[in-house]
């Protein structure tokens, strides 16, 4: 049996097959990845759940180990019919190859369309980390994205999700620090009366221009999450579920028509 550290990382075809290749796999593979998570030794690239996928992704992995011997291939059928992951793995300058050869041919990330009533930051929500502090580490999760750091602190904690919320500015009106804090203080109550668990959570704005201080909740149910962020006057959560890009949530503060700034 080889070992897949002594396999040079570099594929077998000539320069113009490869090219064609690459042509091919844009086209029919990777132009359907759904998401795409980052692992300690490579990428994982979720698919649609159709049947058709694992026909697909079974002849991308038979044509693909002949000239990427180094690979280490993993398709995996979630339960209940739910989507299909294809995992590249490897030795060390594996995940680097992925990265150059594979990750161009993924569309961008795109979260899903969302639709808000006017002064709602919809923009400012879409680009800002969402940043949990673990231990004095700081995970960041972007919206569309999934996160391998963010995966081993939801197993670190026993948890399956985490929701960020947060008190501060409702409405997204800029309010004095001590309001913001005793809004805070008041949600940690809501977290202890539901027996759940919260990180501290930072939200920054892409640019860098602001920051606000909230929670990452643990496995706080959804339908929870958004009431609770209605009480306190927020347009979004941020919903984090393992091996899932993270997704916008909107309130019904912010879906309503009279939403203001």
């Amino acid at each position: 049996m080889s070992d897949t550290n002594d396999i040079p990382i570099a594929c077998a075809l000539s320069e113009p097959e490869l090219a064609r290749r690459t042509a091919e796999l844009e086209t029919l593979i990777f132009a359907a990845v759904e998401a795409v998570a980052e692992i300690a030794d490579g990428y994982a690239f979720r698919f649609p759940a159709a049947e058709i996928w694992l026909e697909r992704l079974a002849g991308f992995v038979a044509a693909e180990r002949r000239c990427c011997p180094f690979f280490r291939f993993e398709v995996v059928a979630e339960p209940g019919m739910g989507p299909i992951w294809l995992r590249l793995r490897g030795a060390e300058g594996v995940k680097a190859f992925v990265a150059a050869q594979f990750l161009p041919a993924v569309a961008p990330a795109r979260p899903p369309a969302v639709t808000a009533g006017a002064g709602v930051p919809l923009a400012a929500f879409l680009d800002s980390d969402y940043v949990v502090i673990d231990g004095g580490r700081e995970v960041v999760v972007r919206i569309g994205r999934a996160s391998a750091e963010l995966n081993a602190l939801l197993v670190r904690h026993g948890a399956g999700h985490g929701v960020f919320i947060t008190g501060w500015n409702p409405l997204s009106r800029a309010q004095p620090p001590a309001l913001n804090a005793a809004a805070n203080v008041r949600m940690m109550q809501e977290f202890a009366g539901r027996a759940v668990a919260a990180l501290p959570h930072v939200g920054r704005g892409g640019d860098g221009a602001w920051a606000e201080h909230g929670f990452f909740a643990l496995d706080l149910d959804r339908e929870e999450a958004l009431a609770l962020a209605v009480a306190f006057g927020q347009f979004a959560i941020v919903l984090a579920v393992y091996e899932e890009p993270a997704a916008l949530l909107l309130t019904t503060l912010a879906e309503s028509p009279g939403a203001s700034g």
